[in-house]
């Protein structure tokens, strides 16, 4: 072999490596991440678009206070200029001719400092009403994140169902495989007649169809998760399920006091009133003397001004003597967004204490179906074991082995609905009391 073919076939042994090292990343870069509740949440709240709106409003009003705070700073301005005149600025006084008093090229150059006195009260409400805008746009923030992990873990919860469901339908293809072995072999032995070899087969089949859109649905929800935490289109993922303890809701009215003091939009409506009031005491200013100090330095004037020396300065009173009504009219309508929001108040606590009823309500009827559910499912199963028994021995009809397997699976699949609810209520009550999912109250552990 020449020296010419092995620098090849080095060449090529090169290529052909970083081929596989690359296409061995690009699958590990690929392989599914595996997600917790836990891990659902944080994702969530670390990618979602909507967050990201959320925050910039919080800068945006952030930016309005620091305009305001500079309203209480001096305003200094500088003004440069040049005039040209056709004819030198002049005028004839009588017995004495033309008396020339400018020139035709003028510049200007002056320097000018003003400071607000006193308003009438119109900056330090405008300071009040932008420092209310941020707390009503973090607060908003707050409770967009507690929308979006709440989001996040209802759609953790529905794959979740989903997977469950396909190991409840795995199972029932399992017993039915083994039932239409038995009465293969029992009809081959000439025991049973060919109708119960066809009954299980044909139920075997819709088992399997059964399981195929189960399956199907839990692509969907894998692909809704996806979207829920803000992650690219088609992202592979795995989930596994979390055991969690969750805390038991107390008494409703102590759960109401609780979430008026936890929840975002109380919050949020007490900074809108405190932003009213400010609005309140702007319209009340237009009717009060505006006072200013300025000063100003003019190192350059044009000729044809007067000599009255390089600095000046003074105070100036501002009164509005009539605006037309406007001022009385902003007045009547800042009470009137107070009353509003009075009465909004009223209404947004007793939503609260309703959806918090609600949500507890729902705790008990979850609960409830579980506990019915999971003696129904060990009914199933004896139900199941005996019947087997006796088609084996030939004292129990087919049909009644597939109509218990039948109660079994639907039993199971009512557990897991019912197990999927107490996850989603538990949830839910979270998000009405203002908590992001995994603070307080998730999903109750359950080692079935």
């Amino acid at each position: 072999m020449t020296e010419v073919t092995l620098k090849m076939l080095g060449k090529v042994s090169v290529i052909l490596t970083l081929l596989l090292a690359g296409g061995a990343t690009a699958q590990e870069a690929q392989a599914p991440q595996t997600y917790d509740l836990q891990r659902v949440v944080q994702t969530a709240l670390e990618n979602h678009s909507s967050l990201l709106v959320s925050a910039a409003e919080v800068d945006a009003a952030q930016a309005q206070t620091r305009q305001v705070a500079a309203h209480f700073r001096p305003q200094i301005s500088a003004e440069a200029g040049y005039t040209w005149l056709e004819e030198s600025p002049s005028f004839a006084v009588s017995q004495m001719g033309t008396l020339t008093f400018g020139e035709q090229d003028n510049w200007a150059l002056n320097l000018g400092v003003q400071y607000p006195l006193s308003t009438g009260g119109k900056l330090e409400a405008m300071r009040d009403g932008t420092r209310a805008a941020v707390e009503m746009a973090q607060e908003d923030l707050q409770r967009q994140q507690q929308t979006v992990a709440s989001n996040a873990a209802q759609a953790y919860f529905r794959a979740l169902e989903a997977r469950r469901m396909i190991a409840v339908l795995a199972e029932q293809i399992t017993m039915l495989e083994e039932a239409v072995r038995v009465a293969t072999a029992m009809h081959d032995q000439q025991v049973v007649a060919k109708i119960d070899v066809l009954r299980p087969a044909v139920a075997l089949g819709g088992a399997r169809d059964a399981l195929q859109q189960v399956e199907t649905g839990y692509s969907v929800a894998l692909a809704a998760l996806v979207e829920a935490m803000g992650l690219p289109p088609g992202t592979p993922l795995q989930i596994e399920e979390t055991s969690i303890d969750h805390a038991v809701p107390g008494a409703p009215d102590e759960e109401w006091e609780a979430a008026w003091d936890l929840r975002p939009e109380v919050r949020n409506l007490a900074a809108r009133t405190r932003a009213a009031r400010a609005q309140l005491r702007i319209a009340r200013s237009q009717s009060r003397p505006q006072v200013g100090l300025w000063a100003r330095s003019e190192f350059e004037r044009p000729t044809f001004y007067s000599e009255t020396g390089t600095l000046s300065g003074g105070i100036m009173i501002t009164q509005t003597l009539s605006d037309g009504g406007a001022s009385r009219a902003a007045v009547d309508e800042a009470q009137a967004r107070l009353a509003q929001l009075r009465a909004a108040d009223e209404q947004l606590r007793y939503g609260i204490a309703v959806q918090i009823q609600a949500a507890i309500g729902e705790i008990e009827s979850a609960n409830a179906r579980v506990a019915t559910a999971t003696g129904t499912v060990e009914l199933a199963r004896e139900a199941v074991r005996l019947a087997q028994i006796g088609y084996q021995n030939d004292v129990t009809p087919m049909l009644d082995l597939l109509q218990a397997q039948a109660a079994l699976t639907k039993s199971a699949a009512d557990y897991e609905g019912a197990l999927s609810a107490v996850r989603q209520a538990y949830a839910q009550f979270g998000y009405a009391m203002g908590y992001v999912v995994g603070q307080r109250l998730v999903a109750p552990r359950e080692d079935g």
